[in-house]
């Protein structure tokens, strides 16, 4: 039966490489969703190495199939209950930036890795030097082609991360505000993002005001501090 199992991973892997997108994205939620239940059970670890490894491939089919797949297992495991080892989610995260410094389709197959990919690296990004690094590459993309997806990166660290929002939140209010008054499709995005600011600031201070208020540890509200 292991035997079986292994042979339907190879057989996966090997389709995941192709010039088709729907074939590969097919493919590497497959694969996404075999990875997530047995990660859980500390079984198929070596997935990540080999798409880790693969993500910086010469072949543009290769990379990409590969960063995809990691942002889609990452999508996947967050509904596991399971703790990932810290080097495993520091190779996942590498290898997503280093597919930020490259230009067009690998740099936004990238973008939405990261965007699936926050809940689950949470807990990394607690580390500052991670977070600081991700937001050093990831912030100058607001001025690109890709703006959209950086909003939506933004949206989603905004309601899993909120409390670490506060080191770059100077830098995002003042791209926000050009790209309202640019009034254009980026106007709509930086609107919706403060919009997602402050829901956010209220769902958590409706739920743990009593909590966290008696121990000091006020919810920050970031669109007060900035008035």
């Amino acid at each position: 039966m292991v035997g079986g199992r292994q042979e339907i991973k190879d057989i996966l892997l090997a389709n995941l490489i192709t010039s088709d997108i729907s074939v590969m994205k097919a493919t590497a939620n497959v694969i996404a969703e075999i990875a997530a239940i047995e990660i859980s059970r500390k079984e198929w670890m070596d997935i990540i190495n080999l798409l880790a490894q693969n993500s910086m491939h010469s072949d543009l089919n290769v990379k990409r199939a590969s960063i995809t797949t990691l942002g889609y297992i990452c999508e996947e495991i967050k509904s596991v209950s399971c703790n990932v080892p810290n080097e495993y989610c520091e190779q996942i995260l590498g290898s997503l930036l280093l597919g930020l410094r490259e230009q067009g389709d690998i740099a936004e197959t990238s973008l939405t890795a990261i965007r699936n990919s926050i809940v689950f690296l949470g807990s990394l990004l607690e580390n500052m030097d991670c977070c600081n690094q991700t937001f050093s590459i990831l912030l100058p993309y607001l001025n690109s082609d890709y703006c959209e997806k950086v909003y939506q990166i933004l949206f989603e660290f905004g309601r899993s991360c909120y409390h670490l929002l506060g080191n770059y939140i100077g830098d995002i209010y003042h791209k926000t505000v050009e790209h309202i008054q640019e009034r254009n499709n980026n106007t709509l995005l930086a609107l919706e993002f403060w919009d997602t600011v402050g829901t956010e600031y209220l769902r958590r201070y409706d739920e743990t005001h009593e909590l966290i208020y008696n121990k000091g540890m006020n919810v920050r509200n970031y669109i007060e501090e900035l008035q």
